[in-house]
């Protein structure tokens, strides 16, 4: 439920150190694989996964989207979450991989996987010398905090 006479900023920042994806060098393509049980997942891309739009777009799409947790604003919580997930192939999110990397508070943690498991399709990682989108894992931090 979304919280009334309760504003919302959240800050998302989009920083490379965040983001687990790398420029592939010519001579090397296949050392970026890492092989997983279910799939492989790409650290190293020529082209990073990108929001529609940039990601002004993904920060207004979790601004509408958001739940501020009432739990939250009664214990007068901020804090950043990182959440960790795998833009699929095909710009999905992989629902069974989209985890806490670092958290603050149970409900804000919650939310912030919601919103990252409904979030629109992503434009997918690309590889040029594979010469097709490929999966990769990204890490995203979300700010929480009442104003």
């Amino acid at each position: 439920m979304i919280v009334k006479n309760h504003k919302l900023i959240v800050t998302l920042l989009f920083i490379g150190q965040f983001c687990y994806a790398q420029t592939v060098k010519e001579n090397n393509g296949m050392d970026s694989v890492k092989r997983t049980e279910a799939t492989e997942v790409f650290y190293k891309v020529d082209k990073i996964a990108e929001f529609p739009g940039g990601m002004g777009k993904f920060y207004e799409y979790i601004s509408k989207n958001i739940r501020y947790p009432e739990d939250a604003i009664k214990e007068d919580m901020k804090g950043k979450v990182l959440v960790e997930f795998v833009i699929e192939s095909t710009g999905d999110v992989r629902q069974d991989e989209v985890k806490i990397v670092q958290g603050f508070f149970k409900s804000c943690d919650e939310e912030a996987i919601r919103l990252v498991k409904q979030c629109p399709k992503w434009k997918p990682a690309y590889i040029k010398k594979l010469k097709k989108n490929v999966p990769m894992r990204m890490v995203i931090p979300i700010t929480f905090k009442p104003e």
